[in-house]
């Protein structure tokens, strides 16, 4: 994929707005259910795929069967990690184990984000070095006008769902007051050495 039109008519594995994206590009897309997208690659029953994190890609082997890896994956800016509690059980808690299940929860989503991300950097790492198997990256072009289609998609889906509206105005506020300070309040990585 060197250019938009290259997903013209590729029949791609993948769900949700990132499908519709996708569609909107020319994609056909499939809806398959996560045991069935390794045999189907090695089958031709699809072209592509989106999946999960670098790491499980990894693991289910599909540089096996694979010769491109594209990056980086702009429709899942981030993990969602999230537990679900009965709110009457919830409610029968003292505060201060209210507290500390919030904290340990706290606690084991900071690891699992950092033990996430360690594993993800291992895996490009193998996959740069992997035989056959071509890395590289969107053209930023490529990634603005993929942006402007999902933001696009999010509005649609917005109109539609009010707790969807709300949670997208959330999202947007927070990037609009966080973005222009992310310079100045994280260090890029290289200099973190």
């Amino acid at each position: 994929i060197n250019s938009l039109a290259d997903f013209k008519g590729l029949k791609f594995r993948t769900v949700g707005i990132w499908g519709k994206c996708l569609e909107r590009l020319g994609a056909r897309v499939v809806s398959l259910p996560g045991g069935e997208v390794y045999p189907s690659l090695e089958r031709g029953v699809i072209d592509a795929c989106e999946f999960a994190t670098p790491a499980i890609d990894r693991k289910l082997g599909f540089q096996e069967i694979c010769k491109y890896l594209k990056l980086p994956g702009i429709h899942e800016p981030c993990a969602p990690l999230e537990t679900l509690v009965n709110e009457k059980s919830w409610n029968k808690l003292t505060d201060d184990l209210k507290f500390k299940v919030k904290m340990a929860l706290r606690d084991s989503c900071f690891e699992a984000m950092t033990k996430n991300m360690k594993q993800d950097a291992e895996a490009m790492e193998f996959f740069r070095g992997y035989k056959g198997l071509n890395v590289s990256k969107l053209s930023p072009d490529m990634i603005a006008e993929i942006t402007k289609i999902g933001s696009e998609e999010l509005d649609k889906n917005a109109k539609k769902d009010a707790m969807f509206a709300k949670v997208l105005k959330s999202q947007r506020d927070f990037r609009k007051m966080v973005e222009p300070y992310a310079d100045l309040i994280r260090l890029p990585y290289p200099y973190a050495k």
